[in-house]
């Protein structure tokens, strides 16, 4: 189930939003969760036991993190097991393809179904689980409150991912002001214009010329082929994220943002820092912990 399909927009989202405003302050947390499930089991079925793994590691790691003298290595056992999730699913038919090409193992390798969002998740579980080790947060006894966390279904097919110090305070009252409300649904419908308006469209056109054999076109309409993929891809992530961050001002809580105008940055560097901020910041926080 995707932000822009019609499942989403005519009638998942509209239950639930019904939902949140029906029941007390008390159940909205709970009906954002279970809505969240119901959300990643309608895409990924059996698979939703990843989702339930990468909670219930990072939940423990969390305690032993904050109350051992021993942290750094539960810190380092923890960011393993949530790095063990990606290279499974992500890269180990890669990984044994290449094994069986080098050394001729002949061993049969079968595609890996990738889980979605397993690298939002997982990272923004690692996230917690640096913040904890710094002191930056005490690791949450609620259950509940963190699987809602991990799991709240705006951010988990593009991200951004959420550190939980940006929305602890939010997670224990979830209101949202009128103001939150309107910003939220014009962030939403921007996002969703990114998304279906601009990059599909730019799809369509860099679809059939990169698909095509190189002597039907000339190296003109190859090059505007190449630069339109490149902006389908920026506005197809950024579109995802603002319609996540809209979702999340309209349940109450404000994600951060996620991108910065990448292409009109000055160098490489200045780049990366605006292209996905989030993972790119944890990126360095997790070098800095380790150098």
């Amino acid at each position: 189930m995707i932000f822009s399909s019609p499942l989403f927009l005519f009638l998942f989202f509209p239950l639930v939003y019904l939902f949140y405003s029906v029941v007390s302050n008390r159940y909205k947390l709970l009906t954002l969760l279970f809505a969240s499930i119901i959300f990643y089991y309608w895409g990924e079925r059996v698979y939703i036991v990843v989702i339930f793994f990468s909670i219930l590691i990072n939940y423990f790691f969390a305690q032993l993190i904050e109350v051992s003298k021993r942290s750094r290595g539960y810190l380092i056992l923890g960011i393993l097991a949530n790095l063990s999730l990606i290279i499974y699913f992500k890269y180990s038919y890669f990984l044994l393809s290449s094994l069986n090409s080098f050394i001729e193992l002949n061993l049969e390798v079968k595609e890996v179904h990738l889980p979605l969002g397993i690298s939002f998740f997982t990272f923004q579980g690692i996230s917690y689980l640096v913040d904890v080790y710094r002191k930056d947060i005490f690791a949450d006894r609620s259950f509940l409150r963190f699987s809602f966390y991990i799991s709240f279904f705006p951010q988990l097919i593009a991200g951004p991912i959420v550190r939980y110090t940006e929305v602890f305070h939010s997670l224990n009252k979830l209101n949202s002001s009128l103001d939150d409300k309107i910003e939220g649904i014009t962030t939403f419908i921007w996002g969703l214009a990114k998304k279906v308006v601009i990059a599909n469209t730019l799809g369509l056109y860099a679809d059939e010329v990169l698909n095509s054999p190189t002597y039907e076109f000339g190296s003109g309409v190859a090059w505007l082929a190449i630069f339109s993929y490149s902006f389908q891809i920026y506005f197809d992530f950024s579109g995802y994220s603002d319609m996540a961050i809209g979702l999340g001002l309209i349940f109450g809580i404000r994600f951060p943002k996620n991108f910065n105008h990448p292409y009109s940055a000055l160098s490489f560097q200045d780049f990366w820092r605006r292209w996905h901020i989030s993972p790119s910041l944890l990126g360095f926080e997790i070098i800095y912990i380790f150098r």
